[in-house]
Protein backbone atom coordinates (compact mmCIF):
# COMPACT_ATOMS: atom_id res chain seq x y z
CA UNK A 1 0.00 0.00 0.00
CA UNK A 2 2.95 2.49 1.29
CA UNK A 3 4.86 1.44 -2.77
CA UNK A 4 1.33 2.18 -4.57
CA UNK A 5 0.52 5.50 -2.71
CA UNK A 6 4.40 6.47 -3.09
CA UNK A 7 4.27 5.32 -6.43
CA UNK A 8 1.41 8.27 -6.98
CA UNK A 9 2.97 10.68 -4.72
CA UNK A 10 5.97 10.75 -7.55
CA UNK A 11 3.54 11.04 -10.77
CA UNK A 12 1.86 13.65 -8.97
CA UNK A 13 5.12 15.86 -8.56
CA UNK A 14 6.31 14.99 -11.53
CA UNK A 15 3.17 16.25 -13.34
CA UNK A 16 3.42 19.30 -10.96
CA UNK A 17 7.11 20.12 -12.10
CA UNK A 18 5.83 19.33 -15.92
CA UNK A 19 2.93 21.94 -15.51
CA UNK A 20 4.97 24.52 -14.20
CA UNK A 21 7.63 24.25 -16.40
CA UNK A 22 5.09 24.29 -19.48
CA UNK A 23 3.30 27.57 -17.79
CA UNK A 24 7.09 28.94 -17.68
CA UNK A 25 7.38 27.79 -21.01
CA UNK A 26 3.90 29.94 -21.96
CA UNK A 27 5.21 33.20 -20.56
CA UNK A 28 9.16 33.44 -21.61
CA UNK A 29 10.78 33.93 -24.67
CA UNK A 30 12.92 30.88 -25.44
CA UNK A 31 15.70 32.80 -26.54
CA UNK A 32 16.76 35.28 -24.54
CA UNK A 33 14.60 34.20 -20.96
CA UNK A 34 12.76 37.38 -21.37
CA UNK A 35 9.00 37.70 -20.67
CA UNK A 36 7.13 36.91 -23.99
CA UNK A 37 4.34 39.34 -25.20
CA UNK A 38 1.43 37.34 -23.28
CA UNK A 39 3.63 37.29 -19.81
CA UNK A 40 4.38 40.86 -20.32
CA UNK A 41 0.85 41.88 -20.73
CA UNK A 42 -0.72 39.33 -17.60
CA UNK A 43 2.53 40.53 -15.43
CA UNK A 44 1.96 44.31 -16.44
CA UNK A 45 -1.64 43.79 -15.75
CA UNK A 46 -1.76 41.71 -12.53
CA UNK A 47 0.92 44.64 -11.58
CA UNK A 48 -1.30 47.62 -12.03
CA UNK A 49 -4.21 45.70 -10.58
CA UNK A 50 -2.44 44.95 -7.69
CA UNK A 51 -2.51 46.01 -4.19
CA UNK A 52 1.75 47.11 -4.55
CA UNK A 53 1.10 48.92 -7.86
CA UNK A 54 3.23 51.90 -8.46
CA UNK A 55 1.34 55.32 -6.36
CA UNK A 56 3.85 57.01 -8.88
CA UNK A 57 4.05 57.90 -12.60
CA UNK A 58 6.00 54.95 -14.44
CA UNK A 59 7.09 54.58 -17.94
CA UNK A 60 6.06 51.79 -20.74
CA UNK A 61 9.19 51.95 -23.39
CA UNK A 62 8.42 50.15 -26.87
CA UNK A 63 11.61 49.48 -28.40
CA UNK A 64 11.96 48.15 -31.86
CA UNK A 65 15.26 47.88 -33.76
CA UNK A 66 16.04 49.48 -37.01
CA UNK A 67 17.62 47.69 -39.46
CA UNK A 68 17.22 44.18 -38.03
CA UNK A 69 16.65 42.56 -41.62
CA UNK A 70 19.86 43.61 -42.77
CA UNK A 71 21.45 41.97 -40.11
CA UNK A 72 19.96 38.52 -40.69
CA UNK A 73 20.48 38.77 -44.29
CA UNK A 74 24.32 40.01 -44.33
CA UNK A 75 25.41 37.87 -41.28
CA UNK A 76 22.46 35.35 -40.83
CA UNK A 77 20.14 34.24 -38.54
CA UNK A 78 22.72 33.48 -35.84
CA UNK A 79 24.21 36.95 -35.87
CA UNK A 80 20.90 38.39 -35.66
CA UNK A 81 20.01 35.56 -32.25
CA UNK A 82 23.22 37.20 -30.90
CA UNK A 83 22.30 40.89 -31.51
CA UNK A 84 19.23 40.08 -29.24
CA UNK A 85 20.54 38.50 -26.81
CA UNK A 86 22.73 41.28 -26.76
CA UNK A 87 19.43 43.81 -26.65
CA UNK A 88 18.05 41.75 -23.92
CA UNK A 89 21.24 42.30 -21.75
CA UNK A 90 20.67 45.92 -22.60
CA UNK A 91 17.17 45.83 -21.08
CA UNK A 92 18.03 43.49 -18.54
CA UNK A 93 20.58 46.35 -17.34
CA UNK A 94 17.46 49.22 -17.13
CA UNK A 95 15.26 47.11 -14.95
CA UNK A 96 15.09 47.02 -10.88
CA UNK A 97 12.78 45.09 -8.93
CA UNK A 98 9.01 45.16 -9.78
CA UNK A 99 9.99 46.29 -12.95
CA UNK A 100 9.36 44.21 -16.21
CA UNK A 101 11.25 43.40 -19.61
CA UNK A 102 9.71 41.84 -22.51
CA UNK A 103 10.45 40.27 -25.93
CA UNK A 104 7.25 40.91 -27.55
CA UNK A 105 8.13 39.13 -30.76
CA UNK A 106 10.43 39.77 -33.68
CA UNK A 107 12.66 42.43 -33.45
CA UNK A 108 10.09 44.16 -30.51
CA UNK A 109 10.59 44.73 -26.88
CA UNK A 110 9.17 46.62 -24.33
CA UNK A 111 10.28 47.88 -20.31
CA UNK A 112 8.00 49.27 -17.88
CA UNK A 113 9.97 50.88 -15.20
CA UNK A 114 8.08 51.88 -11.97
CA UNK A 115 8.51 55.42 -10.03
CA UNK A 116 9.41 57.43 -13.37
CA UNK A 117 8.00 60.76 -14.46
CA UNK A 118 8.32 61.90 -17.81
CA UNK A 119 11.45 63.92 -17.24
CA UNK A 120 12.99 60.76 -15.74
CA UNK A 121 11.91 58.24 -18.70
CA UNK A 122 13.18 60.72 -21.07
CA UNK A 123 16.72 60.85 -19.18
CA UNK A 124 16.86 56.99 -19.12
CA UNK A 125 15.67 56.40 -23.06
CA UNK A 126 18.72 58.47 -24.02
CA UNK A 127 20.92 56.32 -21.69
CA UNK A 128 19.22 53.43 -23.65
CA UNK A 129 20.13 54.79 -27.16
CA UNK A 130 23.67 55.25 -25.73
CA UNK A 131 24.08 52.29 -24.22
CA UNK A 132 22.61 50.66 -27.82
CA UNK A 133 25.68 52.14 -29.37
CA UNK A 134 27.07 49.00 -28.64
CA UNK A 135 24.34 47.15 -31.52
CA UNK A 136 26.24 49.15 -34.13
CA UNK A 137 28.87 45.98 -34.58
CA UNK A 138 26.05 43.71 -35.47
CA UNK A 139 24.73 45.89 -38.92
CA UNK A 140 24.25 44.57 -42.05
CA UNK A 141 26.70 47.70 -43.57
CA UNK A 142 27.44 51.41 -42.50
CA UNK A 143 23.64 52.30 -44.38
CA UNK A 144 21.79 50.49 -42.13
CA UNK A 145 23.71 50.34 -38.52
CA UNK A 146 21.85 48.54 -36.20
CA UNK A 147 20.10 50.40 -33.35
CA UNK A 148 16.89 50.94 -31.59
CA UNK A 149 13.91 53.07 -32.14
CA UNK A 150 12.24 54.21 -28.63
CA UNK A 151 8.41 55.18 -27.51
CA UNK A 152 7.35 56.66 -24.36
CA UNK A 153 4.69 56.71 -22.43
CA UNK A 154 4.14 57.74 -18.97
CA UNK A 155 1.60 55.99 -17.23
CA UNK A 156 -0.59 58.37 -14.18
CA UNK A 157 -2.12 55.99 -12.17
CA UNK A 158 -4.99 58.77 -11.09
CA UNK A 159 -5.46 58.67 -14.67
CA UNK A 160 -7.72 55.03 -14.34
CA UNK A 161 -6.20 54.74 -18.32
CA UNK A 162 -6.88 51.19 -19.16
CA UNK A 163 -3.71 48.56 -19.88
CA UNK A 164 -4.71 48.98 -23.61
CA UNK A 165 -4.72 52.69 -24.15
CA UNK A 166 -0.93 53.22 -22.26
CA UNK A 167 0.17 50.13 -24.97
CA UNK A 168 -1.30 51.66 -27.29
CA UNK A 169 0.17 55.23 -26.82
CA UNK A 170 3.70 53.79 -26.16
CA UNK A 171 3.41 52.05 -29.56
CA UNK A 172 2.79 54.90 -31.26
CA UNK A 173 5.43 56.96 -29.84
CA UNK A 174 7.57 53.92 -31.12
CA UNK A 175 6.63 54.48 -34.50
CA UNK A 176 6.52 58.00 -34.37
CA UNK A 177 10.29 57.94 -33.18
CA UNK A 178 10.79 55.49 -36.08
CA UNK A 179 9.59 57.23 -38.53
CA UNK A 180 11.36 60.51 -37.28
CA UNK A 181 14.39 58.64 -37.70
Amino acid sequence: LLDNISGQVVIAIEQLARQTEMETLSMTDPLTGLNNRRGFVENLEQLLGSETAPQTPSALFYIDLDNFKQVNDTHGHQTGDEALLEVAALLKQQIRGGDLAARLGGDECALFLGGMTGAAAESKGQQMLAAAECLRGFSGDDAHPLGLSLGVAVYDPRTGESLASLLRRADEAMYGAKRGG
